[in-house]
Parts: structure tokens; C-alpha cells; sequence
């Protein structure tokens, strides 16, 4: 006669529970994660498909085996889990692991959590074990981080100052130009913000805008002067971009600020230029008015009237090239009186001469 096994030394026969459990063969077979059941000493009780794969042993090859015998380079690993579970009778979550079976080249990631299973009178008989292939998610976070690297490197080596923040506007993170600015340390962890630096003249209405920027997920750009590690405040150009995920939720926000000193004086330049050639051509009309006034004066009929007036804007005009060529800054009494009296016949005949020590006053 044979004696029958109790339930516990059942639960320990690789196969039995599925015997006496459709139900959890079929939880096994369909499960879209990897399933195993352990005895005490590590040998593989229960596995299904999506599990093997770590090792690509198949399920019959693994049942009635250890974990060492499988896969030993785990093997440590699943056997400190287990003996700590044995031990204090608590669960153990989210243990990565990761591996690359013999016929492949790519490494692969599991996330895994590890269960006692009891019998009836409390004690524990073995260890369900679940994993979840994580490696498609380990090699996005990858590809991200790499990414960001190259975004930071980029950024550190460009003029204008950048920082990124969080959905809420919260900053994480300034470029080495940012510190370099504002004579700030670089802090890891430490909470930090761009309205600080800000104009106070100008701060009520860029808090403002920047908080309905936030509020409507809207892009931000404006004008607005930040105090540099001098206490001097200089222009900027402020943007601030939202980043939407594939549901266009906003999840992180990029500013910069592109210094613009240089571009404010040249639009002041250029505004004393528009200024000064306006004052010039006035002064200038004037000039012609008076010209015309005073030939006007002296014409016996129309054509004296229009040769006369004719030679004096001539003479007007070499004047004025004199004062060009040296960029307005002057020129000799004799060179003006030449240029004067160009037009006119006299200086042909000899009449006037022009002539004496240099004077440019």
C-alpha cells in the first residue's frame, strides 16, 4: 500500500497544483507577464512560456531544476530572495533583473516580485515569483537620458541662458551659462527661479503673463531686463515653450533668454542716424531756400535766374562732398572757397585765387 502525500508535499511535485487547479494552468498559459512557482531550495515547481524566455531553456527543461542549474549567473540573486523570504516571511517587490540568453546578443530586463505561498497551517512551502519584461522601457529610458545629455551639452555651450521646468513652471535645471550670469552656485536639489532676477519695476506684469502662460499652456515671449552677478540689469528676450506628450499634455517647459544689449544700442544708433539725417535735411532745405531767395533777388529775368541758382546748388553740393569725404568732421577754408567758387566762371579766368596758412576751424 502507498501512502498519500498531504497537501504541502503535493504543492512540492513539479506539476501538481495544475493537476488539481485547471484554473491556474490556464492563469499560466495566458498570463501576458512570466509566472513561477519555487520550492524552498530554488527548483522551478510551475513556469510558463513568457518566463523561459529569460534563459531559453523551455518549461519542461526547467521543471524539477534549480535556479543555478538554469540560469546561474541569478542564481545568487534568487537564492538570497528566497532564503530572505523563507526567513522573515515578507514579500519581496520590484527587483530588477536583467540577462542576455546564449543564441542572442541583446540584453534584456525583467521587473520581478516574489510572494510566500502557505499551506494551510500558516507555513510557507514555496515562492510565487512574477516578472515583467522591462527592456523595450529600459532602452526608451536610455535613449531619453542620452538625449537629455546631448540637450544639456548643447545647451552649455551656447550663449544665451536656458532652463527647464516641470508642467508647473517648477525649475529643475539651468545651463552653465545661466550660473555664469547670475554668479549663483549650482546647487543639485536646490529650488530655483528666474523672477527673482527680474526688473522689480517689471515684475507684477511678467509674473503675471508667465502665470497665464502656465495656467493656458500657451507660449510666453516678451522683453524684460534681469540683474546679472554685477547688480546691472541687462535686456533680454524671454521664451518660454511648452513640451506636450502624445495626448498634448504639457509635461515640462523650456525658457531662454537671448541677451539683446547689443541689438538696444543698435536700434539706438540707428533712431540718432534717422534723427540726425532728419535735422540734416531741414537744415539743408533751409539752405536751398535761402539760395533761392537771394538769387532771386539779384536775376535780371529767368534764365540769369536759373543759371545762378543752378551753379550755387553746384557749388553747394562739391561742399558737401567735402564734408563726407572727411566723415563731417570738416574741411580747409581753402578747399571750401575752391568748391564755392567752382561753378562760376571767375576761377577759370583768374580772378579769384584763393590762398593763405591752413585753417579748419
Amino acid at each position: 500500500m502507498t501512502a498519500s502525500k498531504n497537501p504541502a508535499e503535493q504543492a512540492l511535485v513539479p506539476g501538481s497544483l495544475f493537476l488539481k487547479q485547471p484554473a491556474l494552468q490556464l492563469i499560466y498559459d495566458t498570463a501576458p507577464i512570466g509566472l513561477a512557482f519555487l520550492s524552498p531550495d530554488c527548483r522551478y515547481l510551475h513556469i510558463n512560456q513568457h518566463l523561459t524566455e529569460i534563459c531559453g531553456i523551455s518549461v519542461e527543461g526547467h521543471l524539477g531544476r534549480t535556479v543555478r542549474e538554469c540560469v546561474p549567473a541569478l542564481a545568487d540573486s534568487v537564492e538570497a530572495i528566497v532564503h530572505s523570504i523563507m526567513t522573515t516571511g515578507e514579500p519581496v517587490t520590484g527587483v530588477e533583473v536583467a540577462g542576455q540568453r546564449p543564441s542572442e546578443n541583446e540584453h534584456r530586463a525583467w521587473i520581478t516580485y516574489w510572494h510566500p505561498l502557505r499551506n494551510a497551517r500558516g507555513a510557507i512551502v514555496g515562492v510565487n515569483v512574477a516578472a515583467e519584461e522591462i527592456t523595450q522601457r529600459k532602452q526608451a529610458e536610455a535613449t531619453l537620458r542620452e538625449s537629455e545629455q546631448q540637450f544639456h551639452s548643447l545647451s552649455d555651450s551656447i550663449p544665451q541662458l536656458v532652463w527647464m521646468a516641470d508642467h508647473a513652471g517648477r525649475i529643475f535645471w539651468f545651463n552653465r551659462r545661466w550660473y555664469e550670469y547670475t554668479g549663483e552656485a549650482r546647487t543639485e536639489g536646490a529650488v530655483q527661479d528666474w523672477l527673482p532676477l527680474l526688473d522689480p519695476t517689471l515684475l507684477p506684469q511678467v509674473s503675471q503673463e508667465w502665470a497665464e502662460a502656465l495656467r493656458d499652456s500657451t507660449p510666453l515671449e516678451l522683453e524684460l531686463r534681469l540683474r546679472s552677478h554685477t547688480g546691472a540689469y541687462h535686456p533680454f528676450l524671454t521664451r518660454a515653450i511648452p513640451l506636450r506628450d502624445a495626448c498634448s499634455t504639457v509635461y515640462r517647459w523650456i525658457g531662454t533668454h537671448i541677451e539683446i544689449s547689443e541689438q538696444k544700442r543698435r536700434e539706438e544708433h540707428i533712431r540718432f542716424i534717422v534723427a540726425e539725417l532728419s535735422h540734416r535735411t531741414k537744415n539743408l532745405l533751409a539752405v536751398v531756400m535761402a539760395v533761392a531767395r537771394q538769387t532771386a533777388q539779384y536775376a535780371s529775368d529767368v534764365n540769369q535766374y536759373q543759371e545762378c541758382f543752378i551753379g550755387r546748388l553746384q557749388a553747394l553740393a562739391f561742399c558737401h562732398d567735402l564734408l563726407v569725404k572727411d566723415q563731417w568732421q570738416g574741411a580747409s577754408l581753402h578747399d571750401l572757397v575752391m568748391s564755392q567758387m567752382r561753378p562760376f566762371s571767375e576761377t577759370n579766368s583768374g580772378r579769384i585765387d584763393a590762398a593763405g596758412p591752413p585753417d579748419r576751424s
